[in-house]
């Protein structure tokens, strides 16, 4: 982690919020940025280190042991994204949730080839702000940046406006 964010008390960043609001390529764009290790908490890191509870065949989804997920990613010092990351509580962690609106959503989830089931629950739980109520529940302080209508350029840049204000 960079001294700065160090001298801040922050030891990792985490980005959450809803399948298809940009987590994936906005963590890439700030480790380039930031010089910082980028985890992305998806199937494989999952599978790879052990962290499943098995497979929903209902929901289409690996079921994440989510007390192992949080000791697993206790000690390290990057930028984390995932959805589930709302779940969890990881210390010393600036929070941001990104969110999108719901239909743009829907339309990005299509273009990914989810099922109609899958995108209902996504585009509900981005409805009722389900990631920021979480992550509310489970850090002391979230930031929510909007996607809907920026680019991964823009998106990076509001995420550093709020890392440089903290």
């Amino acid at each position: 982690m960079s001294k700065e964010l160090e001298n801040k008390g922050i030891e990792r960043i985490v980005i959450t919020g809803c399948p298809g609001t940009g987590k994936t390529t906005l963590a890439e764009e700030l480790g380039k940025e930031l010089g910082l290790k980028v985890i992305h908490v998806d199937r494989d890191f999952i599978k790879e280190n052990d962290l499943g509870l098995g497979f929903d065949k209902d929901r289409d989804s690996v079921e994440v042991d989510l007390e192992k997920l949080e000791d697993f990613l206790k000690g390290e010092k990057a930028i984390i994204e995932s959805h589930l990351l709302c779940e969890i509580e990881l210390k010393d962690a600036l929070v941001i949730v990104l969110r999108c609106d719901p239909s743009e959503l829907r339309n990005r989830l299509e273009k990914r080839g989810y099922s109609e089931g899958k995108i209902r629950e996504n585009v509900e739980a981005e409805i009722v702000d389900y990631c920021v109520e979480k992550a509310r529940e489970n850090y002391s302080e979230v930031h929510e940046v909007e996607t809907t209508d920026r680019d991964v350029e823009e998106t990076k840049q509001k995420c550093l406006e709020i890392i440089s204000e903290v």
